[in-house]
């Protein structure tokens, strides 16, 4: 056979093939379209919804300057709500630095950021700045069936617990907060679980 006829062969077997999987071939690339334009427009929606979360973030800063607090309180909690990895823990932090928000209530915020589907690094982070928060002398805890110490344990014992890169930080917090309360066995217990950690 000629080099030729083989070529014409395989041409034909091929729009042979074409023929009979038309409608295959049309489902796949209708398919493949679609999916380009979804991912092109939810990157697109995802673009301006940052931006609008950076507008109400700006705003809310300039809130603050006009001390329109209970104003700037409803954007930050709005903020919040939306579980925006970058935005939503610096309206946290906006809330506590700026003693809007009751404890019992930043304390549920907290909770809120760390069930959310934010970044796992940041979630442990914000678990990190709930101990601290919880461990200022002048917070009370609002549930008086839990201590303070239960409070902060469990809210750190997960990234103890874990091999996260802030381990090390958790377990010193806790550390800190045996030393500070005078209880030296539980201090040293924290001790060595860093020590052992940082071998």
């Amino acid at each position: 056979m000629s080099e030729d006829a083989l070529d014409k062969e395989k041409e034909n077997s091929l729009i042979i093939f074409i023929k009979k999987n038309i409608k295959i071939l049309i489902s796949i690339i209708a398919i493949l379209i679609i999916i380009i334009l979804g991912l092109f427009f939810f990157d697109e929606h995802k673009k301006k919804q940052n931006i609008l979360i950076s507008e109400k973030f700006n705003k809310t800063i300039i809130l603050l300057e006009l001390k329109k607090i209970e104003d700037a309180k409803i954007e930050l909690l709005e903020i919040i709500e939306k579980k925006h990895d970058f935005y939503s823990p610096l309206a946290l932090n906006l809330l506590i630095d700026n003693k809007i928000e009751r404890d019992e209530n930043i304390i549920l915020v907290f909770d809120k950021l760390i069930n959310s589907g934010i970044d796992n690094e940041k979630k442990e982070l914000i678990r990190i700045k709930k101990a601290l928060f919880l461990m200022r002398e002048d917070f009370k805890s609002y549930d008086k069936t839990v201590t303070k110490e239960e409070l902060i344990l469990r809210t750190l014992k997960p990234i103890i617990n874990s091999s996260s890169i802030w381990k090390s930080s958790a377990t010193k917090i806790m550390r800190d907060f045996y030393l500070i309360s005078g209880e030296k066995n539980k201090a040293k217990e924290f001790e060595e679980l860093l020590f052992k950690s940082n071998k």
